[in-house]
């Protein structure tokens, strides 16, 4: 026959308590984290067949606009071409803002520049926002920073891209 210690009711309330204080603490923790740069999707190795097998090159807006809009590659391409792109050959902003109004109204802001030159960490850390996805513009680069699937922040361009520096962004509404 046991006797039951007294208090041990007391405990064990004592010790739920503080495991509930735990998981709320560590919760709250996990969420003032989000706006954190989490990792690089190198957009030229996930494309790198439909690039390899079109001959292209500077396409940095290609792989931009197909990640921003989440369509493939080669309809990226096509759409670019629409706007003015040559094949192999970069694009500016112009034609960019102009094709992404006339085929995606409404979706995109005009180019915002931020108040210094800054890097991804920071950008995402001081700029971004749930349920938008960047256009960010760097010199002679365009690639994208979008929330992933679990809502963390990741670079969608270049290995290098986070550590460049951010001349603006242009914000694109996710639907």
């Amino acid at each position: 026959m046991s006797k039951r210690v007294k208090g041990s009711n007391e405990l064990r309330n004592f010790a739920i308590l503080v495991m509930a204080i735990f998981a709320v603490t560590h919760a709250s923790a996990q969420f003032a984290d989000r706006n954190e740069l989490e990792g690089v999707v190198d957009t030229s190795y996930k494309n790198a067949s439909s690039i390899i097998s079109l001959g292209e090159n500077n396409d940095c807006s290609v792989r931009a606009i197909a990640e921003a809009f989440d369509i493939a590659y080669r309809e990226s391409r096509l759409l670019l071409k629409e706007w003015g792109r040559e094949d192999g050959e970069g694009m500016s902003l112009y034609l960019i803002n102009k094709g992404m109004e006339k085929d995606f109204p409404g979706m995109a802001s005009i180019l915002l520049q931020t108040k210094v030159y800054i890097n991804s960490h920071q950008f995402v850390n001081d700029y971004a926002v749930d349920g938008v996805t960047y256009l960010i513009l760097a010199e002679n680069h365009i690639f994208v920073i979008e929330e992933g699937e679990f809502c963390q922040w990741l670079v969608k361009g270049n290995m290098d891209d986070p550590k460049k520096a951010i001349l603006g962004y242009i914000e694109i509404k996710n639907n």
